[in-house]
């Protein structure tokens, strides 16, 4: 009797231990951060080099093709997101090494900062 509660007590131990490590950990991803966020597309993220600022974003073309992008810039102040939600996607298109300025104007006196999303563009010939 001893054996199987040992036993029992040793799955559950092990159980939860390995339960533990599939505990979902929240970065910090608060809106009233400086910094922006930044969002690519997997993909694409081999592809491309992104420096951002509050004024602007620089893409870089990394490799030696022809790149076409395309993004989306949402604006956020201190009680959420300060424009329409009816965000367009723009297309940007990057010839070989080329260096690109997204720059940006916040849409209210309440945008602080922004989340860009970047994917790549499938159609060709933008």
């Amino acid at each position: 009797m001893r054996l199987t509660q040992f036993v029992k007590i040793i799955v559950y131990v092990t159980t939860v231990i390995l339960l533990s490590g599939c505990v979902n950990k929240a970065s910090d991803t608060s809106l009233s951060s400086e910094t922006p966020l930044i969002n690519i597309e997997e993909r694409l993220s081999q592809y491309i080099e992104v420096e951002s600022n509050l004024e602007s974003v620089l893409v870089k073309n990394k490799t030696a093709e022809p790149l076409g992008i395309l993004y989306k810039v949402f604006w956020y102040g201190e009680q959420g997101t300060t424009q329409q939600s009816n965000v367009k996607w723009r297309s940007l298109r990057l010839m070989p090494k080329q260096t690109s300025v997204i720059k940006l104007k916040k849409p209210t006196l309440a945008s602080v900062n922004y989340r860009i999303y970047l994917r790549e563009n499938d159609t060709k010939g933008i």
